[in-house]
């Protein structure tokens, strides 16, 4: 006579493969604090000194304030990608704050103009529509940011012109 004992341990399988996952998500989020932290040092340093530079040029130095601001503003926009990480790290919510899409808009298309090649020209076709939305700035500012980089990427072997319409 044979015997024997079944026991389903699927449940069980399914609850460690749930507890891995998790592990590994607070494992990235110490590892994405650690490398914020230190990418928060590196930009405070910049602009730091970009801060003393800007100090010490004269207000006819128009063309070189210009350059420098240009500086600043990047490592802003580094230092907002920079929380953004803090935030994934800490499971925190964003920061919505009301704002005008066409001001962010507008200022990742000047950011990404200074630093694309010169054989795409960038047309900047956006209405001036003055409707206030709720968002997180930083975020806003990366995606317009990505949607410019992507048509640099899909121009800069033949060239072109980018037409960013709002």
């Amino acid at each position: 006579m044979a015997c024997g004992i079944g026991l389903d341990i699927s449940e069980k399988k399914q609850l460690e493969k749930e507890v891995l996952e998790v592990q590994k998500m607070e494992a990235l989020g110490t590892l994405a604090g650690g490398v914020a932290h230190d990418l928060n040092n590196v930009l405070g340093g910049i602009m730091g000194y970009t801060e003393i530079i800007k100090s010490h040029l004269e207000d006819g130095e128009t063309p070189n304030m210009k350059h420098v601001d240009v500086v600043l503003d990047s490592c802003r926009r580094g230092a907002g990608i920079v929380q953004q990480i803090l935030m994934f790290s800490r499971r925190t919510g964003e920061k919505k704050i009301p704002l005008q899409l066409y001001s962010v808009v507008r200022d990742a298309v000047k950011l990404i103009t200074h630093t694309i090649l010169k054989s795409i020209e960038v047309k900047q076709d956006m209405a001036r529509d003055k409707t206030t939305i709720l968002a997180d700035p930083n975020q806003l500012h990366q995606v317009a940011m990505n949607i410019c980089t992507n048509a640099w990427h899909a121009m800069r072997e033949s060239g072109g012109v980018a037409s960013p319409a709002v």
